[in-house]
């Protein structure tokens, strides 16, 4: 309304102040505290950002003893068994991507812009002009690789019963929900752009 025209600025100063009968330099300068009060809440983000971090750390040690534990017992299982248990090293790896995106992307849109040597910013030139709607979009494209390793591991390791019938039905289910929202979104997005 600013932007139009149709609103002065510092038209709720005034309308305060006349209708509480409280001068206006009262309300400007609560107004201006509030303002910075909610500008400084941004940095409540900076610990989810800290956190997301510590879980990339999680998933690594997990992602090593799934190594450790696939070299162990070589000898002892089949391709197929190997071949699954990296599938689920690629779903941690997959999920550490997911937690780097939203930490990184975090902490760029609200508490400070990335910096660094010109090698470091080099190397985070997928953020440049990340927006939620790309954002959205990464996660739903890793959730749905996740999810169609997931059920190309069940299907490796079917034994084909009914409980199988049922996991995989249901894994089919969430899979194509995840592959048609993310199809919504991208063509919401475009339209959103024209």
């Amino acid at each position: 309304l600013l932007e139009n025209g149709l609103v002065e600025e510092g038209w709720l100063i005034h309308l305060l102040a006349s209708k509480f009968r409280i001068p206006n330099k009262y309300w400007s300068s609560k107004l201006e505290q509030f303002s910075n009060l909610m500008l400084k809440s941004r940095y409540l983000i900076l610990p989810f950002c800290i956190i997301l971090v510590l879980g990339i750390v999680l998933l690594l040690i997990q992602a090593s003893l799934k190594l450790f534990h696939l070299f162990l017992s070589i000898s002892e299982i089949s391709n197929t068994e190997v071949l699954i248990g990296l599938f689920g090293i690629i779903d941690i790896a997959l999920l550490a991507n997911i937690l780097l995106l939203i930490a990184l992307s975090g902490y760029d849109s609200f508490i400070s812009r990335l910096n660094g040597s010109d090698n470091n910013i080099l190397a985070l030139d997928a953020l440049d002009g990340l927006t939620l709607a790309k954002v959205k979009l990464k996660l739903l494209g890793s959730m749905i690789v996740i999810s169609a390793i997931g059920l190309l591991s069940t299907f490796l390791s079917a034994d084909f019963n009914a409980d199988f019938n049922q996991t995989a039905y249901l894994q089919v289910a969430i899979h194509l929900v995840l592959s048609i929202s993310a199809v919504l979104l991208a063509f919401s997005d475009k339209l959103d752009k024209s």
